[in-house]
């Protein structure tokens, strides 16, 4: 009860305190008794806290979701949002040179970004200019979604007016 009622309570908007929280991480990362003090924390310690942590940026994302509404019935955020979890705690790496490798969180972050990215592109080009009539929407509805597959979905049903 106590950590909602701060959580609703306090709210930092300001980008100047992330600036100076990422100010003084760095200090802490140049810092050699900070990192001795890190390095003698037992690994089971720090493993439970970097479990609680990532979960609680995963839950945080999924509250931003459910806040805005997020809908998953759309084949591109699904695609994009599944794509990037599973390479995230997949345990993936892409090695792009002889010393840099990107994995985890960073990893499903660029892949969730891209992916979204590439198929909103590609969707609205096909729905805004169709290059050839394979690329439209078949008028026949005998499946269920074939002719709005790639229209957006509306938000809310017909009104009884409009039918």
């Amino acid at each position: 009860m106590r950590t909602v009622f701060f959580e609703q309570r306090i709210r930092v908007y300001s980008t100047a305190a992330y600036r100076v929280a990422a100010a003084v991480a760095v200090l802490f990362g140049l810092c050699p008794k900070f990192g001795a003090l890190v390095a003698a924390t037992p690994g089971g310690v720090l493993g439970g806290i970097t479990v609680v942590l990532y979960g609680m940026i995963g839950l945080l994302g999924a509250k931003i979701w459910i806040a805005h509404r997020v809908d998953f019935n759309d084949p591109v955020n699904l695609v994009s949002v599944a794509t990037g979890t599973v390479m995230g705690i997949g345990g993936t790496s892409l090695q792009l040179s002889g010393t840099f490798t990107v994995n985890g969180i960073a990893l499903g972050t660029l892949v969730t970004l891209i992916t979204y990215h590439l198929l909103r592109t590609r969707t609205s080009r096909r729905v805004l200019l169709p290059s050839s009539h394979h690329d439209r929407p078949s008028e026949d509805h005998s499946e269920a979604g074939q002719a709005t597959a790639l229209a957006p979905a509306s938000p809310l049903p017909p009104s009884p007016a409009s039918r």
